[in-house]
């Protein structure tokens, strides 16, 4: 079970994950489909549900074109 401050990560996560992806114009398929999982997943991700696994997350970075820092709310956001 996640403690408070987890979950409150793990949603902050997920929050700017899919304002990343929103700004990318782009669906929680098709980023499925370029990290090559399944869009539940992404779902999952967005909703605070799960946190990606490092390989992921990184793809995530590379894919959005963003810091690790951004993401993770220590820095802002590009244009989101």
């Amino acid at each position: 079970m996640k403690s408070g401050d987890e979950t409150t990560n793990s949603l902050m996560l997920g929050m700017r994950l899919k304002a990343l992806r929103e700004a990318s114009h782009m669906t929680q398929a098709e980023v499925s489909s370029r990290l090559k999982c399944w869009p539940s997943q992404i779902s999952c991700y967005e909703s605070g549900k799960y946190v990606p696994n490092l390989f992921l997350f990184f793809q995530m970075l590379k894919l959005y074109k963003v810091s690790a820092d951004a993401v993770m709310g220590w820095l802002e956001l590009p244009d989101v």
